[in-house]
């Protein structure tokens, strides 16, 4: 994939669905990717490359992305965006709080 963009970013997302169309969002803009579909394998890669930005979803097959995030703001401050299906306020009151930078 040829990127005109160098910032690479991260997408934690086990929807495929989902993570189609934000993957080929970020293509059309020659953005450089890469896609984890839970929030253990984000965290491992996250030890070895990090990115400018990551999208995280909460509802992942192996924890809350809201541990995720907890965890990623002890250690990084790169971008973080919240993408995600849940509704509740508490939730976007918590993911903003622990350190997003948005929610949608």
């Amino acid at each position: 994939m040829s990127a005109k963009h160098s910032e690479l970013i991260y997408i934690v997302e086990d929807d495929p669905a989902v993570a189609s169309l934000i993957c080929s969002t970020l293509e059309k803009f020659e953005y450089r990717w890469e896609l984890f579909a839970n929030g253990g394998e984000y965290l491992r890669a996250l030890k070895t490359r990090l990115p400018s930005l990551t999208i995280l979803d909460l509802w992942l097959p192996d924890m809350d992305g809201i541990e995720v995030l907890q965890q990623i703001r002890q250690r990084h401050t790169f971008g973080l965006l919240i993408v995600t299906g849940r509704t509740d306020v508490h939730d976007r009151v918590m993911g903003l709080e622990l350190g997003a930078d948005d929610y949608v």
